[in-house]
């Protein structure tokens, strides 16, 4: 089909074709069409019409990806490079060298020419700017840069659109929810504005342009030359921070925050900068510990697995979820198991001196396709230990002393890789204790508060890498160390977090007698989105509206932000159901289960009734009726004397069973996990023997009809 000669060109120049690619149309499209039987002569011909047409971008373009199938990388770029010479902001051919510099090189040694592809690109090219976008994201989240992968998922997400954009948006939403994520990593941290001189604000706003684009090392660049200008501006050197830290670049960003913090006079504000500046620095993993990984070849699975469950100190993991681990393919998750630190404690023994700790997870994979497990590098089963380094030489040894025999591997292979590093102050908090068995949850959660409050005074009493290797304790009698030592509270309790511990910041600061926190003015929360999760934390909740609190309790619905969440929820559900709105169920049960991990258990089923209450009217009020019943019915378990277990389970039975009988069964694995397998019998449904309406020759006769009730035979 001829193309109008006033029409864009197809190769996407912009360019009218008549003044683009109308005299080299035909070649190309014979070359191409060449190339798909002869690729060799296509490519030839391909640089031929390159050499008479060295300005045409479309010809170019086209060399380039002949090249690359071709693996002719280093060609490939030798040809851009030559290009961009002499069109060097041509927005085609830059992509294309920046897309082949990022997976040839990684963005590190890209980095420059990516950020220039960002700014010149992203107007005619978003689809493929958030490609590479997510590409780099990806590299930071392999490298553990959070921060820097998490705002490249984000840009990501802004130049998608449809379905694209809702898979960045997953990306971004498996950072923010993952609990081993540090919750500081898992927060916007929004660019400050300023009041400085007119030629400094212009700059500022550059630098803004460019942060929208993704291109922070040039805005980077630009902070920094402004706190040359101005040197005592807390907000330029904060900004100069997070423009590096979303760089990748951690060691730069910490010293740049560090001393933003030192300039902030508003001290929660300083204790914010820096709790965030203290986690990207590196001197705070000096002298730590870490968590490693170690495979070693074994043989006769079943007979490992048996010898395993075996002994004393190991206990198999049922709550692991087979459907969402990952492992090698041609493999099977066969077994995970748990090595104990010594056998578990009978539950009426159970102290918190006593309880046994986890040591290492110990998971067993067996070959299940040898042809795929062999091209994965895999030729035999295997057993993976992970575990902290202090501890690693005890597990193998106990492992060898138990399935020696079975496992292939020689003390040569045993060669830990590490997986995660953490401060050695904070090694109390990594330390996971399981409960005995025939221990209700509750009296065991006792037990986990008395090893919180030891875990934070082993905290606070050890050497602080950040803190000139004084302790908490002994930093917190230096008021030049106040503000170092709120953040290092921030940071303490974000790492407890991922371990599960409910140790607080503000607990540490009443611990150390720093001073309490202050709240933010209501005007800080017209734009809570744009709120790091710590300045929400702080904001006068009773002073919100109804639609403000709702956004507070969207920002704080991820691990590490309950005691938010907790208080942003007691306030909105103070104020009656129309302040709840259409989500009325939902943001009740939330708060149930915020107290139903506090131990308030009578709390958290009055909530479970007004959430009963709520759903009233609504379309899936059954459903919801029933998730809440059986949510109600797991916490009862709990206790398992608690009187309120059988009449609720009669309920169950009368109001579901009848119409879901599957669920039964249901109910039967948590009455048997929770130890009362001898209630299942007031679930069972009995089925009323049919009364036949028909009279029968020799049957008893009928009790006569009522009025205007039709007569049977053998009535009388």
């Amino acid at each position: 089909m001829a193309v109008n000669p006033y029409s864009l060109c197809p190769c996407g120049s912009g360019k009218k074709f008549k003044f683009c690619c109308q005299d080299v149309i035909a070649d190309l499209q014979r070359i191409v069409s060449l190339s798909r039987n002869q690729p060799e002569v296509g490519l030839v011909q391909m640089q031929q019409l390159a050499a008479r047409h060295p300005d045409r971008e479309s010809v170019v373009r086209e060399l380039i990806v002949m090249l690359l199938r071709f693996n002719r990388v280093q060609e490939a770029l030798r040809v851009c490079t030559d290009f961009l010479k002499t069109h060097p902001d041509n927005p085609a051919t830059l992509l294309i060298y920046a897309d082949i510099c990022l997976q040839a090189s990684g963005f590190e040694a890209s980095r420059r020419i990516v950020h220039r592809a960002f700014q010149v690109c992203t107007r005619q090219f978003p689809r493929e700017v958030a490609q590479m976008a997510g590409r780099i994201g990806n590299e930071f989240l392999k490298t553990g840069r959070m921060p820097a992968a998490r705002e490249h998922f984000l840009l990501s997400m802004r130049l998608f659109d449809d379905e694209e954009q809702n898979n960045a948006w997953s990306a971004v939403t498996a950072n923010d929810n993952n609990s081993q994520i540090p919750i500081l990593f898992r927060t916007n941290w929004p660019l400050l504005n300023f009041e400085a001189p007119p030629e400094i604000l212009q700059q500022h706003e550059r630098a803004l342009r460019l942060c929208r684009l993704g291109c922070w090392e040039p805005a980077a660049i630009i902070y920094n030359r402004l706190a040359d200008q101005a040197p005592t501006n807390s907000a330029i050197w904060y900004n100069l921070g997070l423009c590096q830290m979303w760089d990748g670049r951690h060691a730069e960003a910490a010293a740049s925050l560090h001393h933003a913090a030192s300039l902030t006079t508003d001290f929660d504000e300083a204790a914010e900068i820096e709790a965030l500046s203290q986690i990207l620095d590196p001197k705070l993993l000096e002298d730590g510990l870490a968590i490693v990984t170690l495979k070693l070849n074994v043989r006769s699975v079943s007979e490992l697995i048996s010898r395993l469950e075996a002994h004393p100190a190991i206990i198999v993991n049922y709550t692991h979820d087979h459907s969402e681990c990952s492992h090698s393919p041609g493999t099977h998750h066969a077994a995970e198991l748990l090595l104990l630190s010594g056998p578990s404690p009978k539950a009426q023994d159970a102290t918190a001196e006593n309880l046994a700790h986890y040591l290492a997870d110990v998971d067993v994979f067996d070959i299940t396709n040898a042809e795929q497990a062999a091209a994965a590098g895999i030729q035999h089963p295997q057993i993976e230990i992970t575990c902290s380094n202090t501890v690693v030489d005890q597990v193998i040894v106990t492992l060898r002393d138990c399935v020696g025999d079975l496992i292939i591997s020689g003390p040569e292979d045993e060669k830990p890789a590490v997986l995660r590093d953490f401060p050695r102050f904070t090694q109390a908090i990594e330390a996971r204790s399981i409960c005995p068995d025939g221990l209700p949850e509750r009296d065991y959660q006792k037990l986990v508060k008395q090893l919180e409050a030891r875990a934070l005074e082993s905290c606070l009493t050890q050497p602080h890498p950040i803190l000139a290797r004084k302790s908490f304790v002994e930093a917190a009698a230096d008021p030049n160390l106040h503000k170092q030592v709120a953040g290092a509270a921030w940071v303490l309790e974000a790492l407890a977090n991922t371990a599960d511990f409910s140790i607080t910041a503000d607990s540490i600061r009443s611990r150390l007698n720093l001073p309490s926190r202050t709240l933010l003015p209501a005007a800080a929360a017209e734009n809570v989105a744009a709120l790091s999760i710590l300045a929400v934390s702080r904001l006068p909740l009773t002073e919100l509206t109804n639609e403000q609190l709702l956004a507070v309790i969207s920002r704080s619905a991820i691990p590490g932000a309950r005691l938010t969440l907790k208080h942003a929820l007691d306030v909105l559900i103070a104020r009656g159901p129309e302040a709840l709105g259409p989500q009325a169920s939902n943001l009740l049960v939330a708060r149930a289960t915020i107290a139903r991990s506090d131990d308030e258990l009578e709390r958290a089923l009055s909530l479970i009734d007004q959430a009963r209450n709520a759903a009233e009217g609504r379309e899936d009020a059954f459903r919801v009726r029933l998730e809440l019943d059986i949510r109600e019915l797991a916490w009862r378990l709990e206790n398992p004397a608690d009187s309120g277990i059988v009449p609720l389970l009669h309920k169950i039975r009368d109001l579901y069973l009848r119409k879901i009988p599957d669920l039964a069964e249901l109910i039967h694995e948590q009455l048997e996990s929770a130890g009362c397998s001898h209630l299942s019998s007031e679930i069972t449904v009995t089925q009323a023997a049919p009364q036949s309406p028909i009279w029968k020759p020799g049957a008893t006769a009928p009790a006569a009809p009522g009025p205007g009730s039709l007569w049977l035979p053998g009535q009388r």
